[in-house]
């Protein structure tokens, strides 16, 4: 158990699973529990009620897929204790299968234009080590190792005839091919999950430029979020790394030579600058199963 908060109306305790709350003491109605939340800083995005039983709480769970509260107010510590136990035990066996969907959702737009289906999750691996390398904690570099291979699900609504042309595009097919980042947008959007948001933050942001150039927004230096800039730049290192229908493969001393001179016009240039740190070799090594 864990973060325990103790408010006017009770206490709160949190507990292995981040989005179950224990509640006890004289909490006992809905409005009771709600200004408990509110003094906590905590808010439920599922209906106030109590779970009399592991078996209703894991109904819940399965009906909201959101933040839920369990509420003990007649079973005493250990019944809360006991849901909990059942409850972290739920989440355990889910989350995998949750982990293993988002990853093949992000797959499926890989299948559209990646011939070794690796694009996806090498951009997540050197995302997530651009993260780490300039300070993100280890917890905010796990969501971007797991969202940022979504970044492209959008190209799922792009045609074949657009995705796939060799060469260059026309202006009006370009114009189209930038409708991927507010499609990827609309798929991932009003999820409960942070690791979801996360992801539909990336795929909206990470074609914005440094200089207010980019798309779909226009947004520009710090106010493109730090997440979809670490993505920019781990997607333009893997996309001049690799061959593509357009274009065939760059050595990697090109590659880092044309981040710096894109830095500061279209990525991040301190970004740009702590990218030469990671291990550039093995960020370019096949994706190994598990």
């Amino acid at each position: 158990m864990q973060a325990e908060v103790s408010t006017g109306e009770g206490v709160l305790r949190r507990s292995a699973r981040a989005d179950v709350l224990i509640v006890s003491g004289s909490i006992d109605t809905a409005s009771a529990l709600a200004r408990a939340l509110a003094a906590a800083g905590l808010r439920s995005a599922a209906p106030l009620e109590r779970i009399p039983s592991p078996g209703d709480a894991q109904r819940l769970v399965a009906e909201t897929g959101a933040r839920i509260v369990v509420i003990d107010v007649s079973g005493g510590e250990q019944a809360a204790l006991e849901v909990a136990s059942h409850l972290d035990a739920v989440g355990a066996a889910t989350s995998g299968a949750a982990d293993e969907l988002i990853e093949r959702l992000a797959l499926a737009a890989e299948f559209r234009d990646d011939e070794t289906n690796e694009h996806a999750q090498r951009v997540g691996r050197a995302a997530a080590a651009l993260g780490a390398a300039v300070g993100l904690d280890e917890q905010e570099a796990e969501v971007i190792l797991r969202a940022a291979p979504l970044h492209d699900i959008g190209k799922i609504g792009v045609a074949d005839s657009i995705l796939l042309k060799p060469g260059r595009l026309r202006p009006e097919e370009h114009e189209i091919m930038k409708t991927h980042t507010l499609i990827g947008s609309q798929i991932l959007a009003g999820s409960h999950s942070p690791l979801l948001a996360a992801a539909e933050e990336i795929a909206r942001t990470h074609h914005e430029r440094w200089d207010g150039r980019g798309y779909p927004a226009g947004l520009s230096g710090d106010t493109i979020p730090l997440r979809g800039r670490i993505t920019a730049v781990a997607d333009t290192f893997d996309a001049l790394s690799f061959s593509r229908p357009y274009k065939e493969a760059w050595p990697l001393e090109q590659v880092l030579d044309e981040l710096k001179v894109v830095a500061g016009h279209q990525l991040d240039p301190e970004l740009v600058e702590a990218f030469p740190t990671l291990d550039c070799e093995a960020l370019l090594a096949p994706i190994e199963d598990g």
